[in-house]
């Protein structure tokens, strides 16, 4: 009988096709002793078909041929996803992985508005939906092919728990793509991929909700995104469950905070995973006993995908160029602003507590920025301005010019753009590459693990 299954019947030599110098060229399976020829079939399609049939002609990715000299392969396991890290990436980046977890938002209500009881639009629904999803799963490959830090180049050999070699074949072509889709169904999606790409996903994301594939006549779809940044080593189940329980949070912060599509996240390693459910977690480590406030901190705690790009951005500005210190705010000061708010109850204040300190156009009234400006954040521009910090261009920051910065981010919580820059300060990265070629470090300044702001 077969070696595999111990039931069916033992083929003549079957081995699979793309296997060290026995491949077929027609495609069939070449022999090798000892597996039926249905195992040899199911690992034919499983290591050469099932993903990259998957992205291409399921998702429509516009991914290379397997025959062409920049193809793809796919991990075989999550350590394999952070193998051999690009040498620019953090040391405290170089074991984590990120679980992204994206549901659609309001699903139900977009469906009575566009069908309005009319049966014929069900289908058409159906599948608007179904075409949005893979078009969000589809533009995050396509750009995984083109990034570098996305793509695992030389593949350690390994074995599969079958003992065959699995290194140089054919379907691996020696560029491995460091990204595995979990789930696709329905209306959810779970990705796994590299912590030092969270950045290039998320911004492959909010580039394709303003498509035409995301509008159905006068409605549009939205989603809702839970992000978890874990070490490898992690239990899947683990990092799943709160990602969900994120994504969920995230899709009620955004409708609360009046935009669209929400993504909340937690880094492990900074913060412990929660040992029970999401906000009493919250209430304990980030804001106390607050539990009045547990829907502001929800909706403080929400990043707008569609903008995101501009949050990073000021959190790399902050950062410094190439992790420089003679650039940048240093993170403790940070870090001292976020605490000060915290213990003043304000980390999640809305923007118009800060009445006139902005004029009608959004730019910074000097005249009233003494007068209006809360306490943590007043303190935080002062203190930057007077640390004579640099900006990338080697300006000095200003405390008008900072303050501004928090207004050209959309982000309706001051302090808690802060308090992001904080937990998020390793996960957005630098131009690693110096005037002088060499790659410079960044500094990590990472919180103990269970730190509480206090």
């Amino acid at each position: 009988p077969c070696a595999k299954d111990h039931f069916r019947p033992l083929g003549i030599n079957y081995w699979l096709p793309d296997h060290q110098s026995n491949q077929n060229l027609t495609g069939e399976p070449a022999p090798i002793a000892g597996v039926s020829h249905a195992i040899a079939w199911r690992r034919h399609f499983g290591r050469t078909l099932r993903r990259s049939e998957f992205y291409r002609s399921f998702l429509g990715a516009n991914l290379p041929d397997d025959n062409q000299a920049d193809a793809v392969g796919f991990t075989g396991s999550f350590e394999e996803i952070i193998e051999a890290p690009p040498i620019s990436i953090p040391e405290n980046l170089k074991t984590k992985l990120a679980v992204l977890v994206i549901d659609m938002a309001k699903l139900g209500d977009t469906r009575l508005t566009y069908i309005r009881g009319n049966a014929d639009k069900y289908q058409l629904f159906s599948t608007g939906q179904n075409v949005a999803l893979k078009r969000m799963l589809a533009a995050v490959a396509e750009n995984a092919v083109e990034n570098d830090d996305m793509i695992l180049t030389d593949p350690k050999i390994k074995n599969t728990p079958d003992g065959v070699s699995i290194k140089g074949t054919a379907s691996r072509k020696g560029r491995i793509l460091r990204l595995e889709t979990l789930m696709l169904g329905g209306d959810e999606i779970m990705a796994v991929f590299p912590a030092w790409c969270v950045e290039a996903v998320m911004k492959s994301i909010s580039s394709v909700l303003s498509e035409s594939v995301f509008e159905l006549d006068d409605n549009r779809f939205k989603i809702g995104a839970g992000l978890v940044i874990c070490h490898y080593k992690t239990p899947i189940r683990l990092a799943k469950n709160l990602a969900v329980d994120l994504c969920n949070s995230a899709k009620l912060g955004a409708e609360k905070s009046k935009f669209d599509n929400g993504v909340q996240y937690h880094v492990a390693g900074h913060l412990e995973f929660p040992e029970t459910n999401l906000p009493d977690f919250r209430r304990r480590v980030i804001y106390d006993d607050m539990t009045e406030r547990n829907q502001e901190a929800a909706n403080a705690l929400t990043l707008d995908i569609e903008t995101i790009a501009a949050s990073f951005e000021m959190i790399r500005e902050f950062k410094g160029e190439s992790g420089d210190a003679e650039y940048g705010i240093p993170r403790t000061v940070i870090i001292d602003a976020v605490r000060q708010a915290r213990s003043e109850n304000a980390l999640f204040d809305d923007k118009s507590t800060l009445g006139t300190v902005c004029s009608l156009s959004g730019k910074f009234n000097k005249l009233n920025f003494e007068e209006n400006v809360f306490s943590p954040l007043k303190v935080f521009c002062e203190k930057c301005a007077t640390g004579r910090y640099k900006r990338p261009d080697s300006t000095l920051f200003e405390a008008q010019d900072i303050f501004s910065d928090f207004l050209r981010g959309e982000h309706r919580f001051p302090l808690a753009a802060l308090f992001h820059t904080v937990w998020l300060w390793s996960i957005v990265r630098q131009n690693q590459i110096s005037q002088n070629g060499l790659v410079n470090s960044v500094p990590t300044d990472a919180i103990a693990t269970g730190d509480r702001l206090q």
